[in-house]
């Protein structure tokens, strides 16, 4: 029976301690298998209260700061149009909004049980890390982006002029990391 949390047969097993670390194996190539592996006798001990307590709560304000530092750059490029003229600046606004929105993504997916993250056909999971992955990828991409951008201006120093740059780079910062998470996802969502 496949609980969502990918321990039984096809999933992470436990394959004993190595050098005072705890081995696990697994058969997929998923980001959450060890935020998904439950408490079990097979894993290390569980936190207690006060270290788990103390962990979420850490989480949580560092989020929260990262949100409300990431919000207020937003406003900051909206209210500023000068910021709006710069290829570098509007790229970075992007940055900014993909990773608000992995951030944003972080709060409800730590919310649910893992038993609470399979219902039905899709789960909440298979959801969630299609989410993770397509806003991870595009955090990726923007960078990517940037880092090309500054090369223009530092190393190109003649004025290179693309034509649509914005448009280009918005089909690359957006469009193109969709390829990655709809072909996992293809190829199945257990595997």
């Amino acid at each position: 029976k496949n609980n969502g949390s990918w321990i039984e047969d096809n999933g992470c097993h436990f394959a004993g301690y190595k050098n005072d670390y705890a081995q696990c194996y697994c058969n997929h190539l998923t980001h959450f298998a060890l935020l998904m592996l439950p408490e079990s006798e097979q894993t290390l001990e569980p936190l207690s209260y006060v270290e788990s307590f103390i962990l979420t709560t850490v989480t949580y304000i560092g989020i929260g700061l990262s949100i409300f530092g990431l919000i207020i750059t937003l406003i900051t490029y909206i209210l500023f149009r000068c910021l709006q003229k710069n290829h570098l600046h509007s790229s970075l606004f992007m940055l900014c909004l993909s990773i608000l929105f992995v951030n944003c993504l972080y709060i409800p997916f730590s919310l649910i049980k893992p038993h609470e993250l399979v219902t039905g056909r899709i789960s909440y999971c298979n959801i969630l890390g299609f989410l993770f992955h397509y806003f991870i990828t595009t955090s990726f991409m923007w960078m990517l982006i940037m880092a090309s951008i500054q090369y223009m201006y530092f190393v190109r120093i003649f004025n290179t002029h693309i034509s649509h740059f914005l448009i280009k780079v918005n089909v690359i910062g957006w469009i193109l990391p969709l390829i990655f998470p709809i072909l996992v996802i293809s190829i199945g969502t257990n595997g």
